[in-house]
């Protein structure tokens, strides 16, 4: 894979959700990944300030929390051209909005390998709000190749509301909400020194 191959762009609705990130976006950075984070900011400076800490590009991303298909609409469109600026060949989407927003962008511009980082679902709204809140939910997850969920109990829930495959779903390790640390290398075996019977 060629150096500019390995690109990644993580995206989360609000800059106050980079903490799910930290220290992620910084290893892969370390290891020759082009890396990208998007967010609305929450405060000013506070994406650039993670994006310089984790080595990453940093591509602000104004989205809202609540439904509004106007300004909706706009993060779409910002998205999409951030994808087809930045050329990720991964993208690692979480948080409802941005993991919307974000999927339906990446599958607009053919990103090769989406993620969908499953942290909760909606079952807090009730009524119509709930239906429609599963629904974007139910749709974010099809537009990913992956969907990573944080703990064996949430990959259950994911199955039983209908929200994705279990062929799509996985979770590393025993669960994190930040990813799992590689095992450590296997101890070499000391080297016997052995003296052949028939010498």
């Amino acid at each position: 894979m060629r150096s500019y191959e390995k690109a990644i762009l993580f995206a989360v609705t609000s800059s106050v959700s980079l903490t799910f990130l930290r220290g992620h976006v910084g290893l892969l950075s370390g290891r020759g990944w082009r890396t990208g984070v998007s967010a609305a900011p929450t405060t000013p400076g506070q994406l650039q300030t993670f994006a310089a800490q984790e080595q990453a590009s940093a591509f602000p991303v104004p989205m809202e929390r609540e439904i509004s298909l106007g300004a909706d609409l706009k993060a779409l469109v910002t998205m999409y051209r951030t994808l087809r600026d930045f050329r990720p060949t991964v993208t690692n989407v979480g948080t409802p909005k941005a993991g919307l927003i974000g999927g339906l962008a990446a599958t607009a511009a053919r990103v090769p390998v989406r993620i969908y980082a499953a942290r909760a679902t909606h079952e807090t709204a009730q009524g119509n709000k709930g239906r429609l809140l599963q629904a974007t939910e139910r749709l974010a997850m099809a537009c990913a190749h992956r969907v990573v969920c944080v703990s064996p109990s949430l990959r259950e829930r994911v199955h039983e509301l209908g929200l994705a495959p279990a062929h799509k779903t996985v979770v590393l390790g025993a669960g994190s909400p930040n990813g799992v640390r590689e095992p450590p290398p296997p101890t070499p075996l000391p080297q016997l020194c052995t003296v052949s019977a028939l010498a």
